[in-house]
């Protein structure tokens, strides 16, 4: 299972302030400095509360989070401004962003349909598309999310040690 709890990926982002491969690509994750991630980092209490896993699927990926029923309230409010940043961005607004989110516009601008689904105990959410490149990429972009995911948590886990 690709289970990722923030709290190993913030103990990470606080080892490293941002986390790239040596190809001077942006971070996969940032919260530090994407506009959009930053949101979280502003509310760690919170954040560190959440679980989430991301799964590939036949049309896509499908992420999944758990959010303490506490701490639902904050969250939501937290995703709210993490969707008005993307919003700023999708109309034109330069931004910087992390790998993650960079490549999470770059798909939906390709067509990729994103839906989300609020639940009893967090969101669902999909990112889909019928068009078979679209798809591949979409499941490059899980991949790589669920590759990083794990590096955080072997960091963390070997900064405990």
């Amino acid at each position: 299972m690709k289970r990722f709890t923030v709290t190993v990926a913030i103990t990470a982002l606080l080892l490293t302030t941002a986390v790239a491969d040596h190809h001077n690509e942006k971070p996969w994750l940032d919260m530090q400095n994407c506009e959009i991630c930053k949101h979280m980092s502003k509310h760690m209490d919170v954040m560190q509360n959440v679980t989430w896993e991301t799964h590939k699927i036949e049309s896509g990926l499908l992420s999944a989070s758990v959010v303490p029923k506490e701490h639902r309230q904050m969250v939501d409010a937290i995703h709210k401004n993490m969707q008005a940043s993307a919003k700023l961005f999708e109309t034109g607004k330069d931004m910087q962003l992390c790998g993650f989110c960079n490549s999470h516009m770059a798909l939906k601008k390709s067509g990729a349909k994103e839906q989300e689904i609020n639940t009893d105990f967090g969101m669902v959410s999909l990112l889909t598309s019928d068009d078979p490149d679209v798809v591949k990429q979409i499941h490059d972009h899980a991949e790589k999310t669920i590759k990083e995911f794990a590096a955080f948590k072997e960091a963390a886990a070997g900064a405990h040690q």
